[in-house]
């Protein structure tokens, strides 16, 4: 399949609680959420522009794994490819997602990976918060 899962990957914590940008497209942050459906649980990749806390991307999936991150970035990716900073930086947190080597590809392509330290959440602040009224509109939406 040509995703492995490479144990023990991470990255230096770039961002380090930094959350003001000066410019678009330069920095954004990552997190998935689980919504609780009719259907049963939804698992909601999110992509934040931290230049004004924007969601600049989002995908929803019955399957939480590495195809659900790479998607969610490809799709923001096309929307903004002539407008994503030369040296764009994605914070994540430590998650099984983001510890794929296929996540670590990404670097190849110019992006700089960012991650929280272990078990700390305030590093990811910008992409852990979910508005209720979010929450409520997904949980009326079946998507995969």
């Amino acid at each position: 399949m040509g995703q492995s899962r490479a144990a023990g990957n991470q990255y230096e914590n770039l961002l380090n609680r930094r959350f003001h940008v000066d410019r678009p497209n330069s920095k954004w942050a990552t997190d998935i959420f689980y919504i609780h459906t009719k259907q049963g649980v939804q698992y909601l990749s999110m992509i934040w522009e931290l230049y004004d806390n924007s969601i600049v991307a989002y995908k929803t999936s019955t399957k939480q794994n590495i195809n659900l991150v790479l998607d969610t970035i490809r799709l923001v990716m096309r929307k903004e490819k002539k407008r994503a900073a030369a040296e764009l930086q994605i914070h994540s947190d430590q998650g099984f997602q983001y510890t794929w080597q296929a996540y670590f590809d990404l670097t190849k392509y110019g992006i700089i990976l960012s991650m929280s330290r272990r078990g700390n959440g305030y590093d990811n602040a910008m992409a852990m918060y979910l508005p209720p009224q979010t929450r409520h509109s997904l949980r009326s939406q079946r998507t995969d």
